[in-house]
């Protein structure tokens, strides 16, 4: 019986009426499968098929220009998208327009001051679990991305000297005896 294979195509000798896929489709059917799937919706999308949206004629909320769209866009140019974003954009922490304070972003992510910069820190870090407490004087601090348990070089010098009075004392004992 000779059957055409349903994912590539090409035909085939079936030993069965009921196979459907040729021998290499047979080995692979999920992997074809999922490629042919793909190159049909690659194929529908450059065609246009899924394109159902109908042009929209809008207002640009900051220039006040008219333009055309596909899309729901607010603004008519990136231009004018960032314009307004560096105009509205607030402080993480204590909603300040930054561009009062005098600072210009066209991103996301920033603080009006050293201040809020420290305390949306220690949130990031809150939330992702990085606070530690230090073994030698308990402050808590910021994990820097190693596992370690002094709080920095503080903690660091008081290991340190420990380490240096308990080497001295174990020499002064071995001299005694």
């Amino acid at each position: 019986m000779y059957n055409q294979c349903r994912i590539c195509g090409t035909g085939f000798e079936a030993k069965t009426a009921r196979r459907m896929l040729c021998d290499k489709c047979q080995k692979n059917s999920s992997k074809e499968q999922a490629r042919m799937n793909k190159a049909v919706y690659l194929s529908k999308l450059h065609s246009g098929e899924f394109m159902k949206r109908e042009p929209q004629e809008l207002v640009c909320k900051l220039c006040n220009k008219e333009y055309i769209t596909y899309n729901n866009s607010d603004f008519c140019s990136e231009v004018c998208q960032i314009q307004n974003f560096i105009d509205t954009a607030r402080c993480r922490i204590c909603g300040v327009l930054l561009i009062s304070v005098g600072i210009e972003l066209t991103r996301g992510g920033a603080c009006c001051s050293d201040e809020c910069r420290e305390i949306r820190r220690w949130n990031r870090a809150k939330k992702k679990g990085t606070i530690r407490t230090c073994t030698i004087c308990s402050k808590e601090f910021i994990n820097p991305g190693f596992s370690t348990m002094l709080c920095g070089v503080e903690g660091h010098i008081t290991v340190a000297k420990n380490a240096e009075r308990l080497a001295i004392k174990s020499k002064n004992l071995g001299k005694m005896k």
